[in-house]
């Protein structure tokens, strides 16, 4: 299991074109990546969103 500490770069996502395309996309990708780094509670808990 990958260790983030304050010193580990952020990650970054880049959207390209798509040489095939797919139902689902990167969308699998995208929702370990949330549920690995808890990005659900972390976006519910901003004060912006309602």
């Amino acid at each position: 299991m990958l260790t983030v500490t304050k010193r580990s770069p952020r990650i970054r996502f880049e959207f390209v074109p798509a040489q095939k395309q797919s139902t689902l996309g990167g969308l699998p990708a995208l929702e370990a990546l949330a549920q690995q780094f808890d990005l659900w509670q972390k976006i519910r808990a901003l004060p912006g969103l309602d």
